[in-house]
């Protein structure tokens, strides 16, 4: 349960109006507010949207700044507008100044968010975290507290180091982030950490420094993540080996003829040739082979690898295309399977026909 901060009526328009304004104009609300925990909800859906939103200078003045630089024009040169332009100046300049003091007011009331706290790191896909080794290269999720004011994806490629005011460091490196959020961080553990065998992990939001904890790292660790028929990474279709006989035809649609060439999207498979800046895609002319070749088996039988690393247009995802055996068993779920010297990965389950 969550409260989103929705001023409805603009009754927030003033930049002191108090937190507390309304909350005794409506039974529910009024109620709500008797009772420690849903008060403590509301604390920290205003005091979070604050904080993410930023003062002088953060997120939501550089949004402003933006969309007036967007429209700006148009908008003064619309005969059918119904300000003037100095009207329409000022109001960007009123919602300016808005933003520059509402954050301390909100706070001073609120409160400040405590410094996050990090309980562990885990492995992307990882089913039993427990003490388990973080892959250099691959993809990893921070868990903990206070981690950030709201939900932040990365919205690019080449991804930030930094989103609204969270940052993850490992040894004092800012990690590249996929995605922030208050209870979790999912990032990329650095190329740069290559050979060691544990690093220091920390989050900073917004200045404030949380707990470091040690985290173990490893050079290979595989973990599937679909399979499909072989074509060009652009987006890997996972088998839905449930879908049985679709058609009718007494056989599974998606089923994968003995022979045929297909497509495993896995992550944590270790260094590669051509390796690309953390954070980043591998380069499209020169393609960053696996420097260990996995091996795979389909029905614990052996399939020939026929290419390995990194998938284009992914950040720490590999491709890698195998044959189907011809003497690979039939059926809806035949496990699929990959080692890298004595380090198993999970299992997938494909058609074979």
């Amino acid at each position: 349960f969550h409260i989103t901060p929705w001023d409805r009526e603009q009754g927030f328009g003033e930049p002191e109006k108090s937190i507390w304004a309304r909350t005794q104009q409506t039974v529910l609300m009024r109620r709500a507010m008797q009772v420690p925990a849903l008060r403590d909800i509301y604390l920290d859906a205003v005091r979070r949207a604050s904080l993410a939103a930023g003062g002088p200078g953060g997120w939501l003045e550089k949004e402003l700044v933006r969309v007036h630089e967007q429209i700006r024009g148009a908008a003064l040169a619309d005969p059918a507008k119904v300000t003037t332009d100095e009207e329409f100046e000022f109001a960007i300049e009123a919602t300016r100044q808005f933003i520059q003091v509402r954050r301390d007011n909100v706070i001073s009331e609120a409160g400040p968010l405590l410094a996050p706290s990090v309980r562990s790191a885990i492995p992307a896909g990882m089913e039993n975290p427990v003490n388990a080794e973080l892959v250099v290269g691959g993809l990893a999720s921070i868990e903990g507290e206070n981690l950030a004011y709201w939900d932040w994806p990365a919205a690019e490629i080449p991804l930030p180091r930094q989103l609204n005011t969270s940052v993850a460091e490992v040894n004092g490196i800012a990690v590249p982030l996929f995605a922030v959020a208050p209870g979790q961080i999912n990032f990329q553990v650095p190329w740069e950490l290559a050979g060691l065998p544990s690093a220091t992990l920390r989050v900073v939001v917004d200045g404030k420094p949380s707990n470091e904890i040690e985290i173990p790292l490893t050079d290979a660790a595989p973990r599937l993540i679909s399979a499909s028929l072989a074509a060009p990474a652009i987006q890997p279709v996972t088998v839905d080996s449930s879908a049985g006989d679709a058609d009718g035809s007494g056989t599974n649609p998606n089923a994968m003829a003995r022979g045929s060439v297909i497509s495993i999207y896995a992550v944590g498979l270790g260094p590669v040739a051509n390796q690309p800046p953390s954070g980043d895609r591998p380069s499209a002319d020169l393609p960053s082979f696996s420097l260990n070749v996995p091996e795979v088996t389909i029905g614990d039988v052996p399939a020939q690898v026929l290419y390995s690393g990194l998938a284009p247009e992914w950040v720490g995802v590999y491709q890698i295309n195998v044959a189907v055996p011809m003497n690979a068993p039939a059926g809806d779920s035949v496990p699929l399977m990959m080692r890298m010297g004595s380090v198993e990965s999970n299992l997938l389950h494909i058609p074979i026909q």
